[in-house]
């Protein structure tokens, strides 16, 4: 096939050589067909005959000619929009990521890495809170790591780093592993393919496909796709330094302002990082929340004479209604004697009807006026 000829034309003569061979009999199998096709292809398909030995695809000679099609279509695509030339990339300086990548349409791999050197994006011999977001501390050998020649290095913390690609593209990188031991750090394109993130591999660049729009990544150097320094975000740029006293505060009350005991106990099972616990400040909330008040202790006056206060209130409907269908009962209570009516009700509007009862005996009775009379204000006694 020569250079630039459509692929698609290409797979057409290929498949009717396949059918004359199979009519002759040649006994040729389709592992035979798929070699010979794939070596029939010029240079520029490459990173895709890469990626095809290195996942181990087992496709028929038909499948190939679709893939291939749709890496020539994606080609083109990229080609018209970036004008046939990618876009130039700085190097940066210090240590990133390296690791192997791969796409889910385009069907790539490569390797980005990050050299070590003395810029702000260095992490060696760097701390867990530093590197990582949101880090959490793991246990002894909680976490071992395989080595290509077999060596075993344990993580001492997991977390999240971010990659800015552009103003609007940012790359989260999570369950990220702080591996002390490890010179270079490792990326893992394919969790990056699983959740949904596209990228291309072009003349020496790597890009990261979002929204149809190309951003560069990285750039070929001996072998290796070196990450931009411009892409490498790290906590330590933008996290405020938090002294000893305000950390202890701060998950004194994210913690339900538990007591230093406790949070001690935290510490010890490695739950927590705090250095001095002994300089946490008295928390201005607990000791609001163990504030106690005082009891009233003062008494209302109580009435001087019969029938000078009656406090009344209705109760009910009740669950089980008494003899008759009452389901409510009205009470009056003189303040003075303590002495006290009941009055059974078969509806709550009979309450003034029942007043109008007590009234007429207790006044007749003690030959004195109600002067006061105390409810609850409920509706029962408004509509009087």
């Amino acid at each position: 096939m020569a250079e630039g000829s459509s692929v698609q034309s290409h797979g057409v003569t290929m498949l009717s050589l396949v059918e004359k061979l199979e009519d002759l009999k040649a006994g040729l199998d389709n592992d035979t067909y798929i070699d010979v096709m794939l070596q029939s292809l010029p240079p520029s398909y490459d990173p895709f005959i890469i990626n095809y030995n290195m996942n181990g695809l087992e496709k028929s000679i038909h499948e190939l000619i679709n893939m291939l099609v749709q890496y020539e279509a994606t080609t083109r695509k990229f080609e018209s929009r970036t004008g046939g030339a990618p876009p130039t990339a700085p190097k940066g300086k210090g240590k990133g990521k390296v690791g192997v990548l791969s796409s889910r349409r385009q069907m790539m791999c490569a390797f980005i890495a990050m050299e070590r050197g003395t810029g702000r994006g260095s992490v060696h011999n760097s701390s867990p809170t530093q590197v990582l977001q949101r880090s959490k501390k793991l246990s002894k050998d909680e976490m071992i790591l395989r080595l290509g020649d077999g060596k075993a290095v344990a993580a001492e913390a997991v977390g999240s780093l971010s990659l800015v690609v552009s103003d609007h593209v940012r790359i989260e990188l999570k369950d990220c592993y702080f591996v002390p031991s490890m010179v270079k750090n490792i990326i893992s394109i394919s969790m990056l393919d699983r959740d949904g993130y596209k990228f291309l591999i072009n003349k020496n660049y790597f890009y990261l496909v979002h929204e149809d729009v190309y951003h560069t990544l990285g750039t070929l150097v001996n072998g290796l796709y070196i990450l931009q320094q411009s892409n490498l975000i790290m906590t330590t740029q933008h996290k405020r330094k938090v002294d000893d006293h305000e950390n202890a505060q701060i998950w004194h009350a994210r913690l339900g302002h538990i007591s230093k005991d406790r949070i001690r106990r935290l510490i010890d099972t490695k739950s927590l990082e705090i250095d001095d616990l002994d300089h946490l400040p008295t928390c201005e909330s607990c000791l609001k929340g163990k504030m106690t008040k005082k009891p009233f202790v003062g008494q209302s006056a109580i009435a001087k004479g019969l029938l000078d206060l009656v406090h009344t209130d209705v109760c009910g409907p009740l669950s089980i209604p008494a003899r008759g269908g009452f389901s409510y009962f009205i009470t009056f209570i003189d303040d003075h004697s303590r002495y006290g009516y009941v009055y059974l009700m078969r509806y709550k509007s009979e309450a003034f009807g029942r007043f109008k009862e007590y009234r007429l005996e207790v006044e007749n009775q003690t030959s004195r006026k109600i002067k006061a009379l105390r409810s609850d204000r409920g509706g029962e006694y408004l509509k009087w």
